[in-house]
């Protein structure tokens, strides 16, 4: 029971406008599996169980046995009884085969991009393949300026310095180049970043979750990298946002506190930047001395 703009979970709601982006919604645009969800009175709270062919309440309108007062399915709470019936669905890059695969990605992107806590709470999915696909499609829709961009500069040092176009061998070569970084970077980031992270959910968190949620955490994360499509300060843009949504949902999956998931995603860029400035400040010195 999702919201059809966002995709927000809908149980347990004693409104009838989606939380999240405020989208109206009725419980009987919905259908439910027998048993999986009571229907609750808005009034008073007595649970019904569904019994026509959709597995809502029927007559759509009743008095309710416990208060004496009229109740409309429409409005009622819907509350999931089944073990399942919550977690059965992941993200809504997963049901891209039903409502397209734009719009799917529009939605993923768009959670991870301004309610990445929601998203993570509710989305954290079970398909390390399914998380890729996202992430590397994110990936290349934000490299398509950026790529336009890079081989229009080279294209003009070549014919700077040879006074000619690049010929097509070259252009298939530097489309190539540029384009399939975005297809092979994310399992290679999600691997190494994934088990930097998990290093320290492992030495600091013992009811953390498996090294798969970690890495799907990362791969969904990536979602803000189709940011670096924006020109001039795209990539950096992407960067910080992608980073921000990791470590909230590192914090929301594995219920780590904020700050601890912001030193395990952290650390490793911390060390190999103070390395840097180590190696920038030795070799100034020394240039300096010489």
């Amino acid at each position: 029971m999702r919201c059809q703009n966002c995709y927000y979970l809908l149980f347990n709601l004693t409104r009838t406008d989606c939380p999240e982006c405020g989208r109206p919604f009725a419980v009987t645009d919905y259908q439910f599996e027998p048993g999986a969800v009571e229907f609750l009175c808005p009034h008073c709270g007595q649970a019904y169980q569904g019994n026509d062919e959709r597995g809502l309440p029927y007559p759509r309108t009743f008095i309710c046995v416990s208060c004496d007062r009229a109740v409309d399915a429409r409005q009622m709470t819907v509350r999931p009884v089944a073990p399942d019936a919550q977690g059965r669905v992941g993200s809504p890059w997963d049901e891209r085969r039903h409502v397209g695969l734009w719009r799917a990605w529009w939605a993923t992107f768009r959670m991870t991009l301004v309610a990445a806590p929601t998203f993570f709470r509710q989305h954290v999915g079970q398909s390390n393949v399914e998380a890729y696909w996202f992430a590397a499609m994110s990936a290349c829709i934000g490299a398509v300026l950026s790529t336009a961009m890079s081989l229009g500069m080279v294209a003009i040092l070549v014919i700077a310095q040879s006074g000619g176009a690049p010929g097509v061998l070259e252009w298939a070569l530097m489309a190539c180049v540029t384009l399939i970084w975005p297809l092979i970077s994310p399992p290679i980031a999600g691997i190494i970043m994934g088990g930097c992270v998990h290093l320290v959910l492992v030495l600091s968190t013992p009811q953390r979750r498996s090294f798969g949620h970690t890495y799907r955490v990362i791969l969904y994360g990536m979602g803000p990298q189709a940011l670096a499509a924006i020109p001039l300060c795209g990539g950096h843009v992407a960067g910080i946002w992608s980073t921000v949504a990791i470590i909230l949902g590192i914090r929301e999956v594995h219920q780590t506190p904020g700050w601890l998931a912001a030193v395990a995603v952290l650390w490793l860029p911390a060390i190999v930047l103070l390395l840097m400035f180590a190696i920038f400040a030795i070799a100034l010195a020394g240039s300096a001395l010489g």
